[in-house]
């Protein structure tokens, strides 16, 4: 499923959540935890070149935790994967 970067989620389910940025430099941070907005950065890529860098982060979630993907980059993208029995 397809969700939106600086957007707080909460998990219905289990599961894992995976975002990719390029542009000329990003900070592209996963944050989950129980609180909202979540706190805790759980994958952090960063690169401040000027070559049209690329980076992806990911992450698991818990069932009832909140979670963020955080980037300023003009072009990413943000996939939610439920983890159901």
């Amino acid at each position: 499923m397809v969700r939106e970067k600086n957007t707080i989620y909460q998990a219905a389910t289990d599961g894992y959540v995976a975002a990719y940025a390029e542009i000329n430099g990003f900070d592209l941070k996963a944050l989950t935890d129980s609180s909202t907005p979540p706190t805790i950065v759980r994958a952090w890529e960063f690169d401040s070149s000027s070559d049209g860098a690329k980076g992806a982060v990911s992450m698991f979630v818990r069932k009832g935790d909140y979670w963020e993907i955080i980037t300023t980059n003009a072009f990413y993208a943000v996939f939610w994967i439920p983890l159901e029995p």
